[in-house]
């Protein structure tokens, strides 16, 4: 099948973005931690519509996702897409670093 134009320019796009960012074609993988091997998770990305910084009807607060998931729906791994963050302030990146739920250290890979 032949490539489209939406294809052809979400590739020129993401190209034109690493080449810009030197640093970023020179990461580090990191190595996949064993705990959270073949564990279910979500990313906020899959649901940004439905996150609001503050309570409202219809809406998660950010800051109540972690307890959900974990304690709801049994839930091990979030991946927090930064878009996601209402908020980049210490005190509040303090407070949902707080929320997560605590693995004992030696279990990490």
């Amino acid at each position: 099948m032949p490539t489209t134009r939406r294809e052809l320019l979400q590739t020129a796009a993401a190209s034109a973005f690493a080449a810009t960012i030197p640093w970023l074609a020179a990461q580090e993988t990191t190595k996949p931690r064993a705990d959270l091997a073949r564990q279910l998770g979500a990313t906020t990305g899959s649901f940004v519509k439905h996150l609001s910084k503050t309570r409202a009807e219809g809406k998660l607060r950010l800051l109540d996702l972690p307890k959900i998931m974990c304690d709801e729906l049994d839930l091990k791994v979030l991946d927090l897409m930064t878009a996601t963050i209402p908020s980049w302030e210490p005190d509040y990146l303090d407070e949902l670093k707080g929320k997560a739920p605590r693995r004992d250290a030696s279990s990490r890979t």
